[in-house]
């Protein structure tokens, strides 16, 4: 599951480019990227909770992504407001000098458009609204106190007071406020009447005020209905300004609703709520419905979420933020009850906005330490980041995210994939919206989703997210690539490689990273070349050799990068002469480009590739000489294996002398002293046994090929010629190598016996034929 939501994530992604994406587009209500990355959450919880399908998910682990999907609601409601320009509207002092009767809920919207953190309040409230878990449907009502009212007449026929002596004796709605200490319902009563107000202050939590009152009805408690329809302001649809021709208007048209009263009826509501007399939950039940400061403990009694909590809060600040701003324009004609050609010429002054920010970010930083009941608590990250949210401090949360995820131990934590996925994502949705994002705190989240791509070998996503890592993308794809197993195939690594050029990251320098990452890493691990060294044509090589192989075939993807594929191979090649593997140096240069070496490079690299390109040729030729000397036709030769025989031993000598006759690898004594101490060793181990290999093959070949007797001693005399100092090759470099001058010289000696063997006492005989 993991890798197909990782690429559902991925692909919203690919719909909105950096600094291409316009912000409108980002913000589409419908097809931003929030909102489908909400869609995303909530299509995966419909996985989740369908009976029909296998979908492994725990409890935690559907609260959590119920929690992420309400995140991204909340980032698009509010960024959504952020980021559009408010228009210009009139003040409320001014709509109510155009119109003294104009109805609270059009003052209302007036307020609410005057201040940013108001309206911002207020979307914060609908949005607890709507991701409020769906309240209960409230029990079935058996009449109207039923169980109470028998029991009490009961006690009236038999004339036995014990029967009805802890019970109420009036039946009315408000009998339970006045009732004794001691007496109150019948049980069934009053757990069905607990239930109900449970459930009606759950409508009220989310939002749901009418369907509150219907479940009223239902429940035959029509004064409750009637309590809950105070909470709604008043509107007049007909109530036009004053300015407007009022003859249009007739008494069909005037239609209003919601409550005149509405302060009278929010002080009502406070006093049921200080009432003890009222259980928890119908004190709960009015606080709701007129949420203040003094009703606020109240509501907090019955709060056991972090959700429940914050809008608790919510809703008293943007409850008392509209009774102030009410009670400064004076409430209104059907509030206040004033002259309204008085009220026109008053103007209170205007509370500072800050005043009010102040208000709101002192509130709301109290839910970083809420202890709650059930759920995720204060510190969960999708809280956290909420809240953060909510107070416009995403660079914040982007920096404390960071700092977690350091402190998390690897992906073994609960949740951890499910966060590092949600943040990396938050991070690059803010930058495309152009907000402050800290570039450390990103690259570290990036960092570890990438991390996360690479455990789960989603490989075609990671070039994505290490494109958004700014300065460090280069490096951290370049490191995924040089990590790519062993058996992955050029074409498979090359696909990948390209992958980086579809997210504007340069390939040419993405692979010349990867080589350098990939050689550096194995140089670490291979030990380094001891002075003495047997050249070994048969060893295998190990995995991290391999490793350091493959690292120059990414610099050969494209000409762009051949001058760095000329140096790396150079430095692999040095390595595997210097170890005595020559058939790793043979194995790259084959799978190198033949004009890799014409592209622009220093001198000396392009030299130093040419001199291995003679070194191979000629190490090559030794190897076709053996295998037509010991092959089957070698026991019968005719003239056509000798010919062949001929030709290969011709090879194997102009090859062989022309790399001898000329400075091959000879330091240049630049300031790489360890390059140059590097190519004196591959000197002194291929020179005497390239000179041994063409001495033998001349030698051996002497009774097919009679002149090459005699050039066994051409190559005595190129050997000892000072203009090649080849000599001062087979000195010893150390104790325990072996004097290969001294193998030389037997070698020769044989070949000065071989002549002898012919006839007659001269030794030089052979040379001078």
């Amino acid at each position: 599951m993991a890798q197909t939501v990782n690429a559902e994530y991925s692909s919203v992604l690919s719909m909105f480019k950096l600094n291409e994406s316009r912000e409108e587009e980002l913000l589409d209500a419908q097809n931003g990227f929030a909102p489908r990355m909400r869609q995303l959450c909530d299509d995966q919880i419909a996985d989740a909770e369908d009976a029909r399908r296998d979908f492994d998910l725990t409890p935690e682990e559907l609260d959590a992504l119920k929690l992420e999907r309400d995140t991204w609601a909340l980032l698009q409601d509010l960024y959504g407001f952020r980021r559009t320009q408010p228009t210009p509207t009139p003040s409320p002092r001014e709509v109510l000098r155009d119109n003294p009767y104009t109805p609270a809920s059009r003052l209302v919207h007036f307020i609410n458009k005057q201040s940013r953190t108001t309206e911002e309040l207020l979307i914060v409230r609908e949005w607890l609204h709507s991701s409020a878990p769906p309240p209960p449907q409230p029990e079935s009502a058996n009449g109207y106190w039923s169980f109470t009212k028998q029991r009490v007449l009961h006690a009236k026929r038999t004339g036995n007071p014990k029967f009805a002596e802890s019970l109420i004796s009036e039946l009315d709605p408000d009998a339970l406020a006045r009732a004794e200490p001691g007496h109150g319902l019948a049980p069934e009563d009053d757990a069905f009447e607990t239930a109900l107000l449970e459930t009606l202050y759950l409508h009220i939590r989310a939002g749901r005020v009418f369907e509150a009152m219907d479940a009223c009805k239902q429940a035959q408690r029509p004064w409750r209905a009637a309590s809950i329809r105070g909470s709604i302001l008043y509107s007049a649809s007909a109530t036009v300004s004053s300015k407007q021709d009022e003859d249009v208007m007739d008494a069909d048209s005037y239609i209003s609703s919601g409550n005149k009263r509405r302060k009278l009826w929010k002080s009502s509501c406070t006093h049921a709520v200080l009432n003890p007399q009222l259980s928890e939950y119908e004190r709960a039940f009015y606080a709701s419905l007129a949420p203040s400061s003094s009703t606020l403990p109240f509501i907090l009694s019955v709060c056991r979420t972090w959700s429940d909590h914050l809008w608790a809060r919510v809703c008293v600040l943007y409850e008392e933020k509209l009774s102030a701003e009410l009670k400064k324009i004076g409430g209104g004609y059907f509030e206040g009850g004033y002259e309204p050609t008085r009220q026109a010429i008053q103007d209170p002054p205007v509370e500072m906005e800050s005043d009010m920010e102040d208000e709101f970010i002192r509130t709301l930083e109290g839910m970083e330490t809420v202890s709650v009941e059930d759920g995720p608590g204060p510190g969960d990250p999708y809280h956290v980041a909420q809240l953060h949210i909510i107070l416009n401090r995403t660079d914040l949360l982007l920096e404390k995210a960071a700092q977690l995820f350091d402190r998390i131990q690897g992906p073994e934590h609960p949740g951890y994939d499910r966060y590092i996925r949600f943040f990396s994502h938050l991070s690059l949705y803010l930058r495309h919206l152009n907000l402050p994002t800290p570039a450390l705190a990103v690259q570290v989240i990036l960092q570890k989703y990438v991390d996360l791509l690479e455990r789960t070998g989603e490989r075609d996503l990671i070039a994505q997210y290490a494109a958004a890592l700014g300065d460090n993308s280069i490096e951290r794809y370049a490191l995924f690539l040089s990590s790519l197993p062993l058996d992955t195939t050029v074409e498979a690594r090359f696909d990948s490689l390209n992958l980086a050029g579809r997210y504007d990251l340069p390939v040419d320098l993405v692979a010349k990273r990867t080589a350098e990452l990939s050689v550096t890493e194995a140089l670490k691990e291979l030990p380094h070349p001891l002075e003495v060294v047997e050249i070994d044509e048969e060893a295998d090589l190990s995995l991290v050799e391999r490793f350091l192989m493959r690292s120059t075939e990414w610099t050969i993807s494209s000409t762009v990068t051949y001058p760095h594929a000329l140096v790396q191979s150079n430095t692999c090649i040095r390595y595997f002469l210097g170890v005595g593997k020559p058939q790793a140096a043979e194995a790259i240069l084959n799978f190198l480009p033949q004009d890799v070496g014409s592209q622009t490079s220093t001198e000396e690299q392009k030299a130093e590739h040419i001199a291995y390109r003679y070194f191979i040729a000629a190490w090559v030729a030794y190897r076709s000489v053996q295998q037509v000397a010991h092959s089957e036709e070698a026991r019968s030769p005719d003239q056509r294996y000798l010919k062949d025989y001929s030709a290969k031993i011709e090879d194997l000598k102009d090859k062989t002398l022309e790399l001898l006759q000329q400075d091959w690898l000879q330091p240049s004594y630049d300031e790489d002293a360890a390059r140059d101490h590097d190519l004196r060793r591959i000197r002194k181990m291929y020179i005497p046994e390239l000179i041994l290999r063409l001495h033998r093959a001349l030698f051996d070949s002497r009774n097919h090929i009679p002149k090459n007797h005699k050039r066994v001693f051409d190559l005595v005399n190129i050997v000892a010629d000072q203009r090649y100092n080849l000599t001062l090759e087979f000195s010893r470099t150390g104790s325990g190598q072996p004097n290969r001058l001294k193998a030389y010289l037997a070698e020769v000696e044989k070949a000065v016996v071989a002549g002898l063997e012919k006839g007659g006492s001269d030794p030089f005989l052979i040379v001078n034929q």
